[in-house]
């Protein structure tokens, strides 16, 4: 059985938390991604296999606190020693701010894995790993599957550093009350995709009182 260390007052979704493990950086993504030559990914066979690194502690740290606390969910979920290798374990911090961060790297102990945003810190002082060659042969990562800007912004001098996996990097969503936009005779169903799109909404949603 893996185990995970809690670390910091909130813990990931059990989702978003295998999610963060097997896509970025390291888990998942090298195991889907045959190092070039058939060399072998990170230490691990080269092929879909999980890689294991039996006994090893995992750091995985987090930038923000997430919310609810489900240490005991993710303790017992089976598919987590496929994505960390048998006998494992991860030290996982959430909350981990921008100074603990560059801290953290700066003394020589940062975690193996991370979602910390502010990439670009980390990627002009040679803190994170290039994985071109594992993104290259791989099956599963695809430019054409992102967001081109998402796809951008993992990049630093025409190499990549990181997957963007954790929510594709999609922050904030369009919040809307269902009965103004009824009222205003829109469809609540079919939300806006494009900006001029959203300016439609804008319009017909916005209401002027007398003072303009």
């Amino acid at each position: 059985m893996s185990e995970v260390k809690q670390s910091g007052a909130n813990l990931l979704s059990r989702r978003n938390f295998l999610r963060g493990v097997g896509t970025v950086g390291v888990g998942a993504m090298l195991a889907a991604c045959a190092a070039p030559g058939g060399a072998p990914a990170s230490g691990g066979e080269s092929g879909g296999d999980a890689p294991d690194a039996a006994g090893k502690e995992i750091k995985f740290y987090v930038f923000w606190g997430s919310p609810g606390a489900i240490a005991d969910q993710l303790l017992a979920d089976e598919a987590l020693e496929s994505y960390i290798g048998t006998g494992n374990t991860i030290d996982f911090k959430s909350g981990f701010n921008q100074e603990a961060r560059l801290t953290a790297v700066a003394s020589g102990t940062p975690p193996d894995i991370g979602i910390w945003g502010s990439y670009l810190d980390f990627m002009s002082r040679g803190a994170v790993i290039p994985l071109d060659d594992y993104i290259a042969t791989s099956d599963v990562v695809k430019e054409e599957n992102f967001i081109s800007g998402n796809w951008d912004v993992i990049q630093y001098q025409g190499t990549i550093y990181g997957v963007p996996g954790f929510e594709c990097f999609v922050r904030r969503g369009l919040n809307y009350n269902t009965r103004l936009v009824e009222e205003a005779g829109l469809d609540p169903d079919n939300p806006p995709v494009t900006w001029d799109e959203l300016m439609v909404w804008h319009e017909a949603l916005t209401k002027f009182d007398d003072a303009g």
